[in-house]
């Protein structure tokens, strides 16, 4: 995925982590999911265009560098599957989308696997 919006709800999850009084609101877990949908990713979106029927991957999550946190998933498709779309959400189903981006179409078959990575890179005004 070339590059992927951080969505208002996901920001807004990110400042709850960040203030003790609501903190203990936002889930700890995070997931990747996949869709059709191939509209471009806006800071707007609260979830996929059409997300495809396939449970969440469990992210696994890195630092890679002290101002990105990297989201890690895999998804195996059950059927045959058109993939134009990937996010990342707080929970299994439902939940809040915090990340989203669009790619190039993937027509994948059962059994295939795609392996998502969403780095969300925090940095002020004066870095480019």
């Amino acid at each position: 995925m070339a590059s992927a919006i951080w969505t208002d709800d996901g920001q807004e999850a990110a400042i709850d982590l960040l203030d003790p009084s609501t903190r203990a609101g936002v889930s700890a877990g995070f997931f990747i999911g996949w869709g059709s949908g191939d509209t471009a990713a806006a800071v707007s979106d609260s979830a996929l265009e059409s997300e495809n029927p396939e449970p969440r991957a469990s992210a696994s999550i890195s630092q890679p560098q002290v101002d990105t946190i990297r989201y890690l998933g895999e998804i195996t498709a059950t059927a045959l599957r058109q993939v134009n779309e990937a996010g990342v959400f707080d929970a299994a189903t439902a939940g809040t989308l915090w990340l989203r981006g669009t790619h190039a179409t993937l027509n994948v078959e059962t059994g295939d696997r795609v392996e998502y990575t969403f780095d969300l890179r925090l940095r002020d005004q004066n870095e480019a």
